[in-house]
């Protein structure tokens, strides 16, 4: 799944955007906020990071929930979904967030993703998702 340094530089050049960036946007925005650092072995692991957010739902819950953003394989798309502390298996099938040309399109589309997902955990909650408790077995 993973992806060379050389593949995700040429990325971030086509693209005018970096990573870096991208992750330090996250700071302070709707009440979200970055939990992950950089992924230590890219090539290995792939290109993700993790969200975090105001958990109302924790004390009945007793775990929290996140939302990851990680780059497809493909390179043409990010894909976002909620899943629970400890556990990154997506707890419902992924929102497509199409790779977009310009940091702050690329940055809003991502941002826009993750409000939707913490909406729909604030109003929801997610015992009623699809791979509920578990996540998705057959993930990647």
């Amino acid at each position: 799944m993973g992806f060379s340094k050389q593949e995700l530089e040429n990325l971030y050049s086509e693209h005018a955007w970096n990573e870096g960036r991208l992750r330090r946007s996250f700071a302070n925005k709707q009440e979200l906020y970055l939990i992950s650092d950089i992924v230590k072995n890219v090539e290995v692991e792939g290109l993700w990071f993790s969200v975090s957010f105001d958990q109302i739902h924790q004390d009945a819950y007793d775990f929290e929930v996140h939302v990851c953003i990680e780059l497809a394989s493909d390179k043409k798309e990010f894909l976002a979904w909620l899943f629970k502390e400890g556990n990154r298996r997506p707890l419902h099938k992924p929102v497509r967030v199409p790779v977009k040309y310009g940091f702050t399109a690329q940055a809003n589309q991502l941002l826009t993703a993750c409000i939707g997902l913490m909406y729909v955990y604030n109003v929801a909650g997610v015992e009623y998702l699809e791979y509920y408790p578990e996540g998705m077995k057959t993930w990647r």
